[in-house]
């Protein structure tokens, strides 16, 4: 035989093994294999690890091989279980290996034990090997094999063995069904699902409380939450598994008010939460940013003592994280007894989603100084908070990191990286990256064209749109929302026209978010009536819905409308957020309302306990200023409790040049500066307000201020379109067309 042990290295009870080996075949003592056998067993079942005992019982096997003693198929199938137990499929293999090598022919009892054992630790080519030699197989060869490929994540296969095991009448249980509703989970197919389900209830299994939180996950995990519900309903039963599984069911679809709801029905029931209930639990506080929530279930955890569970503790820490409560979610993680990269990951993506990018680097350096490894999930966070920094340095930095663990070529740190560039305001980088890429998709494609979108580069974006046409990508609703956004850049109505009948042709269904890009295309494109008609149709909105329109009724000068509308927005009971307070105020400034502006200025902190930021004291300063109320404006910008940026000096301004106030001009000017002496466009207000009443020895001063400071003024740029081609201007340079459009030059 090719497998041999030596003796020397053999323990005192392999020895042993021997000695009851030799008593039963060649001692003086009648003992039988049975016993033998028996005795093998009790051998076995020493206190030792179990993938010891079954290396232990294969020796054995093998001792009886060099005495010329065959195993019988119960000795095989009882070393067999050892090694299935064990999760010893080395010694597994071995055993196989030494039945073919003995010529023994195995029954289906332990043929099917082999299928077992190379299907269950992903073996699942050798198990197949098996059972198609298998002259004989039963309901459990099959189960197997259906198990094996649903647990490896081979759905598909799963699945086509299962109706296979069916067209062979064989009676399928409760694990080849749960079995195949995990590959249908896995892969999303609902139709399929439901053809299982009717096999189910045909086959009376409907009522098993293991098959039916296998239903509920399918049915959760394939989006159909309704028929995940009636599934529950109906169960005479209900056991911690399945109310988890409808738990987390809903917080996995956004169901995150349901999901709470169920939880509460759950704790009035003897069955109690596991940490995978809660987690299900805290998941939907996180969609639903509901942090008192929250804090209960995190008072519960503390109670049952669940807290020292890590996944739980990375579940808690994002959940603070989304709820925008950055220091609760930083204790739980101080707190944690045990971190993995998933804690620190979890943390670095808070930071970086809540505004505190630099609080993001810092943790992320803190991470590098223990054994964590950073992995994809850390860089994206890391480029996020260096684009919301516009940090490109830092950007840059963790760009050569990304190369440096070979990550550069994944899909999603590529868009983190065009996105990244972007936002620096480096679009070559971003496009260079993007024209790297060896293979486009739509996701790259879609950042790219955001990039350039956000960017007010419409041209461009409209390029690499067409450039995903001509490879052939498909476009989703993302793609036409940045779209719109692009046509909003340019104010090209009529492409934005035909890119929402192009959505309405295809038949994709619209979200509210794609919606919400319609409204703000339209209005600022100059069509506030499309604009309003696509919100009046919207069948529900959001908050940024409201903010859209009152914003484009502002950019309009409708400032009445805007007013009407928010109005309206506060009677439906919609909570309303900074950017919504900041848009009715953009409205009242551009409208002259300065009363209004005053009474939403003030119900921000007085009635909806919402602080004012930096952009609403602009605000506030533009609608004095464009009322002529200068005096009012400067007095308002000393007294705000925050220090004034160059934002709010710059509005006051813009107002001094219209209302053609020389002395406050010169004052805030100078202001702006020392903020700013880089910015072009503050020397151009202070040379206007003097060029304004013919003061020229200073205008003068100003144009050589800016020659000695090395300040370059932006060139202006415009474009029209005439018969569809984009005709583009700009001062004292020429274009180079693109895409055949036709440029002008203007001097």
């Amino acid at each position: 035989m090719a497998l041999r042990f030596s003796l020397s290295t053999w323990s005192r009870r392999e020895k042993n093994v021997l000695f009851i080996f030799r008593l039963a075949y060649f001692g003086t003592s009648a003992i039988s294999l049975k016993t033998g056998l028996k005795l093998i067993s009790k051998q076995a079942n020493q206190p030792q690890s179990k993938e010891r005992q079954s290396k232990d019982v294969l020796c054995d096997l093998l001792m009886m091989d060099r005495q010329h003693i065959l195993p019988d198929a119960y000795t095989y199938a009882s070393v067999l279980q050892q090694c299935i137990d064990a999760k010893a499929v080395a010694e597994g293999k071995r055993l196989h290996a030494h039945m073919v090598q003995s010529g023994f022919d195995p029954d289906v009892y332990l043929a099917t034990k082999l299928v077992v054992m190379y299907s269950r630790y992903g073996f699942l080519l050798d198990a197949r090997q098996l059972f198609d030699k298998m002259l004989e197989r039963n309901s459990v060869s099959w189960s197997s094999l259906v198990v094996g490929y649903a647990q490896h994540g081979q759905g598909e296969e799963a699945l086509v063995f299962f109706n296979e095991m069916r067209r062979e009448g064989m009676r399928q249980d409760e694990y080849s069904f749960s079995s195949v509703l995990k590959g249908c989970a896995g892969l999303g197919i609902l139709e399929q699902g439901k053809q299982v389900h009717q096999c189910m209830i045909k086959s009376g299994h409907e009522s098993n409380i293991v098959i039916g939180s296998a239903l509920v996950d399918m049915y959760v995990k394939c989006g159909s939450v309704e028929d995940a519900r009636n599934v529950f309903d109906n169960m005479s039963q209900r056991d911690v598994v399945l109310w988890t599984s409808i738990i987390a069911g809903h917080a996995q679809n956004k169901r995150g008010n349901d999901c709470l709801e169920l939880f509460k029905q759950m704790l009035c029931t003897d069955v109690k939460p596991n940490h995978f209930t809660f987690g299900g639990v805290l998941m939907a506080c996180s969609s639903l940013e509901a942090l008192e929530q929250g804090k209960q279930i995190h008072g519960w955890l503390v109670k049952s003592g669940l807290l020292v569970n890590v996944v739980l503790g990375n579940v808690l820490t994002d959940m603070y994280c989304k709820c925008d409560s950055v220091k609760d979610a930083r204790q739980v993680f101080d707190e944690m007894p045990q971190k993995t990269e998933v804690s620190w990951n979890a943390l670095i993506a808070g930071y970086a989603q809540q505004g505190h990018e630099n609080e993001a680097l810092r943790f992320f350096d803190q991470m590098q100084q223990t054994n964590m490894k950073a992995d994809k999930i850390t860089f994206i966070s890391l480029l996020k908070a260096c684009a919301g920094l516009a940090n490109k340095k830092g950007g840059e930095k963790v760009h050569a990191s990304v190369i440096k663990n070979g990550l550069e070529s994944q899909e999603v740190t590529e868009c983190a990286l065009i996105d990244m560039y972007a936002k620096c305001g480096s679009l070559d980088d971003a496009r260079f990256i993007f024209d790297e890429i060896s293979s486009y998709n739509m996701v790259s494609g879609n950042t790219m064209i955001t990039a350039y979108a956000q960017s007010d580069l419409g041209e461009e974006a409209l390029e690499v749109f067409h450039q995903m046409q001509q490879a052939g990508m498909k476009s989703d609703l993302y793609t036409f929302a940045s779209l719109l956004q692009a046509c909003a850049g340019i104010a090209d109505l009529d492409l934005g026209k035909q890119i929402h009948s192009h959505i309405v042709k295809i038949g994709l269904e619209l979200d509210v978010a794609f919606e919400n890009s319609l409204i703000n295309m339209y209005a600022k494109s100059g069509s506030i009536e499309d604009a309003r008609q696509v919100f009046e149709e919207m069948p529900e909105r959001s908050v940024v819905s409201w903010t859209s329109i009152i914003i484009g009724y502002g950019k309009h000068g409708l400032g009445r409308e805007a007013i009407q509308i928010f109005e309206r927005m506060q009677q439906t009971g919609m909570k309303m957020d900074h950017v919504t307070f900041l848009a009715v105020l953009f409205a009242c400034s551009h409208a002259g309302l300065v009363d209004e502006g005053w009474q939403y200025f003030h119900s921000m902190s007085r009635e909806h306990c919402i602080a004012p930021r930096a952009e609403h004291y602009g605000c506030m300063i533009d609608l004095l200023g464009r009322a002529g109320l200068l005096d009012e404006a400067y007095d308002f910008i000393m007294k705000i409790p925050i220090e004034p940026n160059a934002e709010m000096w710059g509005a006051l301004l813009g107002a001094c040049i219209n209302h053609a106030n020389t002395k406050l001009g010169k004052l805030v000017a100078e202001r702006l500066f020392e903020l700013d002496p880089q910015k072009a466009a503050n020397y151009v207000a202070l040379s206007n307000i003097y060029a304004a009443v013919s003061e020229w020895e200073e205008v003068k001063k100003i144009r050589n201020l800016m020659k000695d400071r090395g300040v370059i003024k932006e060139q202006g740029r415009s474009w029209i379109i005439v018969d569809k081609k984009l005709h583009e201007f700009c001062v004292k340079r020429h274009i180079v067309p693109t895409n055949g459009r036709d440029s002008c030059t203007m001097s």
